[in-house]
């Protein structure tokens, strides 16, 4: 072989070789498609330098998910792994949103019911203003009578005659006016109290006699003189006392019934009208 064809061959082996040693070689690509691969299991680890695409790695707990390079990945497992983490982020800030509407749901909540409480509050307020001012003008309006007694005088048909006189000193007529009353003795008539003898034996008539405002009638109770003149001598002496007591019913204008209670004593002389007077208990009105 010419000394000049060895040269040439040395070179072209050599040039051979030195090719050999760059291109990779079949294990070295299994290594770089084994570390490609690890990459899209394990998108949390850091990128590596032999990734073939160069592509950096975005998928943290909170990736870039609006950015280009993201959604343009040249790997199909990276674009969807990331479309995968905007929808999570979406359905984060949709559950925050729906946490921040049931919180102010329930402050809503709680200020209506404030509300209604307050509207409830007002409402009784209101009634019972209207209620006292009902009572009010019912105090003011309303019939109101009174009773003074007349004295015992003037017996007819055995019976003594103890003249009333009732008089409405109210704005509105009193109606179905009643008069119902009896007689007792008493040797301290002063502290008499009708109610030790209850409403037992009190007698009366049923009417509808009207008293319309600033009228005023007498009315005629009558006791047996029987009962009156064995004690007639103690009545004078002023050791014993007749005592007249009852009550008048009647209807006001708001249809309420009223009752004025009365007790009088009469003693003395002359058991006239100057000398009738009033017990200290038995005397009301409702």
């Amino acid at each position: 072989m010419l000394r000049g064809n060895r040269y040439i061959v040395v070179a072209a082996f050599g040039w051979l070789a030195l090719c050999g040693a760059n291109l990779p070689s079949k294990q070295a690509k299994g290594a770089a498609s084994h570390s490609q691969v690890a990459l899209t299991a394990a998108p949390n680890s850091a990128p590596d330098s032999a990734n073939a695409t160069n592509e950096p790695v975005h998928f943290t707990a909170y990736p870039e998910y609006q950015s280009e390079r993201c959604y343009k990945a040249k790997l199909h497992d990276s674009a969807d792994l990331c479309a995968q983490w905007r929808a999570a982020v979406a359905a984060e800030k949709a559950a925050k949103e729906a946490r921040r509407a049931t919180t102010w749901s329930v402050v809503a909540t709680f200020l209506n019911g404030l509300g209604l409480l307050a509207v409830g509050y007002a409402l009784y307020l209101t009634i019972q203003a209207n209620g006292i001012a009902r009572k009010s003008a019912e105090q003011q309006l309303r019939a109101y009578l009174t009773v003074e007694p007349g004295g015992i005088n003037q017996s007819v048909n055995n019976l003594a005659r103890a003249p009333l006189l009732i008089k409405n000193c109210g704005q509105t007529p009193a109606n179905s006016v009643m008069v119902f009353s009896k007689f007792g003795l008493s040797e301290d008539p002063v502290s008499f109290d009708p109610k030790s003898d209850e409403k037992k034996g009190i007698t009366g008539e049923r009417n509808d006699a009207t008293f319309g405002p600033g009228v005023e009638r007498w009315v005629f109770p009558y006791a047996s003189n029987e009962f009156i003149e064995p004690y007639m001598r103690g009545i004078a002496e002023r050791k014993l006392a007749v005592v007249h007591w009852g009550y008048v019913a009647y209807r006001d204008a708001f249809d309420v019934w009223r009752e004025t209670h009365f007790a009088f004593y009469h003693w003395g002389d002359e058991l006239s009208d100057k000398g009738s007077l009033r017990c200290r208990f038995g005397n009301s009105a409702t």
